[in-house]
Formats: C-alpha cells, structure tokens, sequence
C-alpha cells in the first residue's frame, strides 16, 4: 500500500527540481550532475550575498544533491540550514521527511512532517506522508488521522482512500475497509488493485461469495496477475469449490513460480485435501524460493503436523518462531506440536502467545483462535 519511490528515483526527481528563480553565484545551483550541484550551491551559500530565502533555496538543492550521492547526513544538515534561512520552506522538511521514510527512520520522519504541517497545515503531500509514515509503523489512529484529513482536503485522491481502507484493515475493521475501497472504486473504477483488495478485505470477513465478485472484476481487467488468482483461489477453497480451487492455485503458480506464496498457499490447501506428500514439497519449495520467510517454515510445520510428524514440525515451528516472534500462526502451530508431545506446560504457553499476537484473521483464523482458547481451559485443568 505504501507509495515510496526508490531512493535513486527520489534523488533523480530532486537533482530535477526546479527552485524559484536565483540570480548570479546561485544561477548554478540550479539541476545537473550531483557533485558539479554541491559545489556551485557550496560557493553561492559561502558567498553570503544573497536574501535568506534564496539562500534556503541554495541549501535545499545542495540536500538534494547529496541524497544523489547517498549522503543522508549532509543532506539533513542542508535541509535544516535551508529551514533555518527560511521558516516558511516547508518543502525542505517534507522532503527530509521523505527521505527518512525511506530509511525507516519513522520518528525523524514524523518529526519532520510536523514541521511542515506547522507552517502548512493543509498541505497534502505532507498529510500523505504522514499517513504513509504511521502507517508503515503500525501507528494506524495516527494514519487515519492523516488520511481523513487528506481525504478532506481532496475526496478525488483514490490514495488517500486506499490509506484509510488499509488502515482499518490491519486494525480488523473491514466493514470501513471495504466502504473506503468501495469510494476509492468510484474514482477509479478500471484499477484492478482496488477490487482485488477489497476481495481480500471481504474474504477475511468471511464473505468469500462477494469476494469473488471482486477477484473477477479484477481478473476481467488484468487476467494474467498470479496474485489475483491466488485470491480467488483461497475464497474458493473456504467455499468448498476444492476442483475450482485447485486450478486457480495452479494457474498462480504458472503464471508466477518464484512466488513463494502460491506455492505457500496452495500447500495450506492441499493439507485441508489430506494431500501431504504434495503440501510438504510445495512447502518445500517456497522455503527454497524464499529462505528467510518465517511464515513457510510455519507451513512446513503444520503440514508435517498433519502427517503426524510433531517432533519433526517442532524443529520447523521453532525456527519459524526464531525468526519472527510475532507470528500468531506459529505459535499456535507449535502448542499443536507440544500438546502432541504431551509439552503441556510448553503448549499452554504458546496457546497462549498465539491469542495474545492475532488480532485479525490475517494473524489468526477465528476457528483457531476458539480453539486455542479452548485447549487453555483443557490443559489447565
């Protein structure tokens, strides 16, 4: 969801920017290669015989100059110098925002954009990247915040929607999701993101019949997208369709084979079929697509699990817990395999873990949570 450009694109934008018109030693300080900028900027800055809001402009492209060079250091300096020469400049601090976002310097970011919005409290970009920065953060009431004010301030800006939608998404609010994806439909109504994300909101509520509406709507628009596929794939399997189910996995995975994914989800699938052998080597195979996913070695656990290999699955299970500490699923597969074991005191914990981390159904389905919770009360008796 998140609208951040590559680095190096960002820095190219930046060496483009024009500023306002500038006159003698500043003429030069204006585009063209990084290093030719930081030095005209540096002899028009040293000269000192120009208005400080020039003066700021001189700064605030020699920043840009050094983010082309990859220099973060010395373009804060520059942003801030150019800040100080003109308060008004809330561009030098919404840029400086950017570029922190970039290096996942969330606090700085938000210390920025504060700025920024201080002097120019309806300026959208700033609001955008302010939600984009909580957003990314987990900080969804600050998001949301940031986006209704964007929205206010633009109610054609599809971004600004699609930020709230998310936002109450990853909170587990998927009626406002799919309301705000439904506003963000009505804008553009040929994006094929924007139906496909409202399948999934949907399908995680638990309406799998209009989620499929959607995914086809998608699909209709752009029909060779694996993840599309895939989608309508998982809603057809908690529908039952297993046959209609299974082509579509194989159909994502045709179309995309390094997708670890498709390969991930159809082996959640094929343990729902009793197929194991098939579910392991496509568990398998995404952990050799993608070694460091915690979530497939969750997968490779529970398939293992189903093939009543807990001893084995645990090895996978507590690997997949090394890895990430805050995967539900893991945790839960795992009490599985400790309960197996009759690891009581060791099950309860991880029942118990797994409750406290899922709250969507992204982390954990709802029949897993009942059960976990259940199995607490049977193993403490």
């Amino acid at each position: 969801m998140i609208r951040k450009p590559p680095l190096a694109m960002i820095a190219a934008m930046y060496l483009l920017a024009a500023s306002p018109a500038l006159s003698g030693s500043l003429e030069d300080c204006i585009g063209g290669e990084a290093e030719d900028l930081i030095a005209a900027c540096s002899k028009a800055i040293d000269a000192g015989n120009q208005p400080d809001n020039l003066i700021a402009q001189a700064h605030l492209q020699r920043a840009r100059a050094h983010i082309a060079n990859d220099d973060q250091s010395e373009a804060n300096r520059d942003f801030d110098a150019a800040f100080a020469k003109d308060p008004t400049l809330a561009v030098a601090m919404i840029e400086r925002g950017q570029i922190e976002f970039e290096n996942s310097q969330h606090s700085d970011a938000r210390n920025s954009l504060a700025k920024a919005l201080a002097i120019q409290p309806e300026n959208l970009e700033a609001l955008m990247l302010l939600g984009d920065v909580n957003y990314d953060d987990g900080s969804y009431e600050a998001a949301i915040s940031a986006y209704e004010k964007a929205a206010k301030l633009d109610p054609s800006n599809t971004d600004a929607w699609r930020g709230l939608a998310d936002s109450h998404a990853d909170r587990g609010e998927y009626a406002l999701s799919v309301e705000y994806y439904t506003l963000a439909i009505g804008i553009e109504p040929e994006n094929p993101d924007l139906y496909n994300n409202r399948g999934y909101d949907l399908a995680n509520a638990g309406k799998h019949a209009e989620a499929l509406v959607d995914f086809d709507k998608a699909l209709s628009i752009t029909p060779k997208d694996s993840l599309f596929h895939r989608n309508k794939a998982n809603s057809l399997a908690s529908l039952g369709k297993a046959s209609e189910a299974e082509a579509e996995y194989t159909t994502a995975i045709d179309l995309d084979g390094e997708d670890s994914y498709n390969l991930h989800y159809r082996g959640l699938f094929l343990i729902g079929q009793k197929r194991i052998t098939e579910a392991l080597a496509d568990f398998e195979k995404a952990i050799s697509i993608s070694p460091d996913d915690a979530f497939h070695y969750s997968g490779l656990g529970k398939a293992k699990l189903a093939d009543n290999r807990a001893k084995d699955a645990l090895a996978d299970l507590a690997k997949a817990v090394s890895m990430d500490p805050e995967l539900a699923e893991a945790y839960f597969n795992r009490g599985l395999a400790h309960e197996a074991l009759l690891m009581v005191p060791q099950a309860i914990a991880d029942y118990r873990k797994a409750v406290e981390l899922a709250k969507t159904p992204v982390d954990l389905s709802p029949e897993e949570i009942k059960l976990a919770r259940e199995k607490l009360v049977q193993l403490a008796k």
